[in-house]
């Protein structure tokens, strides 16, 4: 089977979605079937793609000629496929669906939040450019996966709710290892201390400015903690300016951007993994620190809680009102909500016996459950492959 994936998204950036997209290519050739990516990713990339994969990067722009030029090629080459996938309902999906229908190609829409949660700090004209999107992409599907309960929900309203399929983002098992060991180099540098990990996009949403906030908190109580926070993004600065107003910053170590490759590296130094978010779906991240076995203390809202559950398998924190997912991150939390992130995570370094249980129980869910090897099956039953 031909599959062309579009992603307005990709690589290089960093994040959930994009590997994703990277995996389903990975995981639909394991399987035998050919897959290409499109993407109007607007950061540049240079040299082989990552995986050998056939990746068509087209120019980030939207004008009338482009998007003419745009729908042309995605004409020729939606000809020669039998289902086209793409990952968000967004602006490259909203222009890729009705190419598929004139084609006569079986399109398929999958949520992760981009597109379908609305951002209030954009303009009301941005907002109303992505609901005609979200409309557009989720009403022409022949079939949309949602990663959440929550997020199906959301698109409900825009399709038939029988067009709909629950299908967690995945955990690709072949890099996220609980017996890998840490690199050296990081042993060395961390070995002493008992390390809190965050790898995640400085994002507002991604709320590593709350652990930024817990950090006295959670150094009065555990000194010898080291919080290390792998990423990049426009919170950059003013995290590392909130942590210098703290009087922390000897002790969060800002790592940069972290190559896929070493993130199981970090995870596995790691004594805690933090996923302090105001907004995700089945969050990759947290389903890669899941399947190394690490102890998770995360916001009880969307697809964490899903993840997670009430069963001992993380430390969940009402961190926001309502238990909705919402790109609206205030810049802080209220002292009682940075309280209890702080002593979710104190408690685990505190008592490494329970936090290595709860490490075990996510592992074994996240094995049983997400693994890639299971999800491409049901995806493929949904292209319509055998």
């Amino acid at each position: 089977m031909n599959i062309v994936i579009t992603a307005d998204s990709y690589l290089p950036r960093l994040g959930g979605q994009e590997m994703g997209a990277l995996r389903l290519a990975k995981y639909l050739r394991r399987r035998g079937h050919r897959a290409r990516i499109v993407t109007t990713e607007k950061h540049s990339w240079s040299g082989p793609e990552e995986g050998g994969f056939e990746v068509i990067r087209v120019p980030h722009r939207f004008g009338p000629l482009d998007r003419y030029r745009l729908r042309t090629l995605l004409g020729e080459l939606f000809r020669e496929a039998e289902v086209v996938h793409a990952r968000n309902c967004y602006r490259l999906s909203a222009i890729a669906a009705p190419v598929a229908a004139r084609v006569g190609r079986r399109f398929i829409v999958s949520l992760h939040g981009l597109g379908l949660l609305d951002n209030p700090h954009d303009s009301l004209i941005k907002r109303l450019s992505h609901r005609r999107y979200r409309r557009k992409s989720i009403a022409l599907a022949d079939a949309v996966i949602s990663t959440s309960s929550e997020l199906a929900g959301m698109a409900a309203p825009y399709t038939d709710p029988s067009r709909i399929h629950l299908i967690p983002n995945g955990v690709d098992t072949d890099d996220f290892d609980a017996d890998r060991p840490a690199p050296a180099e990081l042993r060395a540098r961390f070995d002493s201390d008992r390390v809190v990990l965050a790898v995640r996009r400085l994002v507002p949403k991604n709320g590593i400015q709350y652990l930024v906030q817990a950090a006295p908190a959670i150094l009065q109580r555990c000194p010898d903690a080291r919080i290390v926070i792998g990423g990049w993004g426009v919170l950059e600065s003013s995290l590392r300016e909130m942590a210098r107003g703290l009087g922390v910053d000897h002790r969060i170590h800002f790592v940069g951007r972290v190559a896929n490759s070493e993130v199981p590296g970090y995870l596995a130094l790691a004594q805690v993994v933090v996923f302090p978010s105001s907004a995700e779906s089945t969050s990759h991240a947290c389903l890669e620190a899941m399947a190394m076995g690490k102890p998770i203390v995360a916001s009880r809202l969307g697809g964490l809680a899903e993840l997670l559950g009430e069963e001992g398998r993380g430390s969940l924190v009402d961190l926001f009102d309502g238990g909705g997912s919402s790109y609206d991150a205030p810049p802080q939390l209220p002292q009682d909500r940075v309280e209890l992130l702080a002593r979710a995570i104190t408690d685990l370094l505190e008592n490494p016996e329970s936090a290595r249980r709860m490490g075990e129980r996510a592992r074994a869910h996240a094995l049983a459950r997400f693994d890639w090897n299971v999800l491409i099956d049901r995806i493929l039953e949904i292209y319509g492959a055998s």
